[in-house]
């Protein structure tokens, strides 16, 4: 906040009434600025991410999901299990129930089974095939109740048994995967165990269940890489999103249905060849914070030079302004160390540093302040010219008495000061307006434009130390 320290330097011809409201608005500013950037640091602290909504397309076969099937007080078997190939043609499995893995009944009255082909069979995600290609398009599983009377006493509905379905890559049959889950993931657990994306299969009808695969890419919690703004390490919780569509059964022409052959029948199929993508985007970082914060403070210091025009350049930053301070110190520690001899004649080196008076002879509006400033190269060669002026030979007519001015300006004296002489305090005369002038403006640039504070106090400790090294007469 630059600004505000330079709107406690006060100003030469600027009012009182100016200054102080100079310094009242920069501290407004400056608390304005700093309640901003408090309020940006609690936006990336308690950050809410979006999420962001895209499609990937499958590269690979897609494998058949895990299928859950439950029933309320009664057990469950599958006497026939179908796969429609890409070609439109079915082919039954030998063993369904020897895919189909029973689950564990302590602590509730349904009783679950799991159908897991153990990825020997995959769904197709493209039309052009071969006429023998092991994917599908579908699968048909037929189930049997053990009871059909408990699960009827269990509701006031026709029986039912109740489907959910879980890629295999995330799904609460998987103990390794319960045991290392982030909070995304315990979000999504929960969801499934409440029942998201729940179908069901009723006695005596069929059911369509088509199944769309979801991909959500999680930011892992304390991620570095997402807080600074970059690229950040994401988790891929895998889930799938059902539709469901029932139809009732013929029961008159068909015989296995007669015969208790099966209950009921449902298909799982995949409803498209690409994955739903929800990727989490922090919505504040670390950079974006930054960038904010500078943001404020450009607006801010251009209303205060609005108000109060540019503050002064300074060519200094932090670590040469802690240099210079600290070089201060350390001089006045070895200041009080020393004796007071040394003390004396630090402090006569020191004053001896500034030039006691100007260029050439100092005029009645010569500014004291800047006595310190360094001789420039143009003093220099003014001092150079007026050196080469050759003076007139020594004549006793030619310098009248100092004290006789009017013999000295009089032109009807028999002697009149030579034309030389005169040119000499003419080149003076312009010499000492000059400097001046310069002295002003250098006072007007150290005080409205550049910051000058520091180059004094190197140009001093640099002519104390030139001083020590030269040779004692």
């Amino acid at each position: 906040m630059f600004f505000v320290f330079e709107a406690f330097h006060r100003r030469p011809y600027e009012s009182r009434i100016i200054a102080y409201a100079r310094m009242a608005v920069a501290v407004v500013l400056a608390l304005a600025f700093f309640a901003y950037c408090v309020y940006i640091i609690y936006q990336v602290r308690f950050d809410k991410t979006l999420l962001r909504q895209s499609t990937e397309p499958m590269q690979s076969p897609y494998e058949v999901p895990f299928v859950e099937i439950c029933a309320q007080d009664s057990g469950i078997t599958f006497p026939r299990c179908d796969m429609m190939h890409m070609n439109w043609s079915y082919s039954t499995l030998e063993d369904c129930n020897g895919y189909v893995t029973k689950g564990d009944e302590e602590g509730t009255e349904s009783q679950c089974y799991l159908l897991d082909t153990e990825g020997a069979y995959k769904y197709g995600v493209e039309e052009d095939y071969d006429e023998d290609a092991p994917e599908v398009r579908r699968v048909d599983i037929y189930w049997k109740l053990d009871s059909v009377q408990n699960v009827t006493e269990a509701s006031i509905s026709i029986p039912t048994v109740t489907i959910q379905i879980y890629d295999p890559r995330f799904n609460p049959w998987n103990d390794a995967v319960l045991d290392s889950m982030i909070p995304q993931e315990k979000q999504f657990y929960t969801e499934m165990q409440q029942g998201d994306a729940r179908s069901t299969s009723l006695v005596n009808w069929t059911s369509a269940i088509f199944f769309s695969p979801l991909k959500y890419r999680a930011i892992r919690p304390g991620d570095g890489a997402s807080l600074l703004g970059f690229e950040p390490t994401f988790v891929d919780i895998y889930t799938i999103d059902t539709t469901e569509m029932n139809w009732p059964m013929h029961y008159e022409d068909n015989v296995n249905l007669t015969n208790g052959d099966y209950h009921g029948m449902f298909s799982v199929q995949l409803a498209k060849a690409k994955y739903d993508v929800k990727t989490e985007q922090r919505q504040h970082s670390l950079l974006s914070a930054l960038a904010a914060a500078g943001g404020a403070y450009g607006a801010i210091t251009a209303v205060y030079a609005l108000l109060f025009g540019m503050v002064r350049h300074s060519p200094w930053g932090l670590l040469d302004t802690v240099a210079f301070s600290s070089g201060r110190v350390s001089r006045k520690l070895a200041s009080k160390r020393s004796n007071g001899n040394n003390s004396s004649n630090t402090t006569n080196e020191m004053s001896s540093s500034k030039p006691s008076k100007p260029l050439l002879y100092p005029t009645r509006g010569y500014n004291k302040s800047a006595d310190s400033s360094p001789v420039s190269s143009e003093d220099e060669g003014v001092e150079i010219a007026l050196s080469n002026i050759e003076a007139p030979p020594p004549s006793a007519n030619i310098y009248p008495p100092a004290s006789d001015i009017r013999y000295a300006k009089d032109p009807s004296s028999p002697t009149s000061i030579d034309p030389t002489m005169e040119k000499l305090e003419n080149v003076v005369d312009r010499v000492q307006f000059l400097e001046e002038r310069f002295n002003n403006l250098q006072h007007v640039l150290g005080e409205y434009y550049l910051d000058m504070d520091n180059f004094k106090a190197i140009q001093s400790a640099t002519q104390v130390r030139r001083r020590r090294r030269e040779p004692s007469p």
